[in-house]
């Protein structure tokens, strides 16, 4: 097995315009498992709030969309 390149493709409130996209690459004999975390600063996004998509790509073929939601702080 080698390297795997993993991509992260954000989209908020269901438009079809990226937000932001997300690439690295695992080095084989690097990676321990495959549920790593990811964070996002998302104060860096003008209004964050509200429903957001995350499409999961590794080796260039979509493993699945999660959907989340963010709520502004005080």
């Amino acid at each position: 097995m080698g390297d795997h390149n993993i991509q992260i493709l954000l989209f908020k409130n269901n438009y079809p315009t990226l937000v932001k996209n997300y690439r690295w690459t695992i080095k084989k004999g690097t990676w321990r498992t495959w549920t790593d975390p990811f964070d996002f600063d998302f104060s860096t996004i003008p209004d964050p709030s509200g429903s957001w998509k995350a499409e999961i790509i590794i080796d260039k073929k979509s493993i699945g969309i999660k959907e989340f939601s963010v709520q502004a702080g005080p």
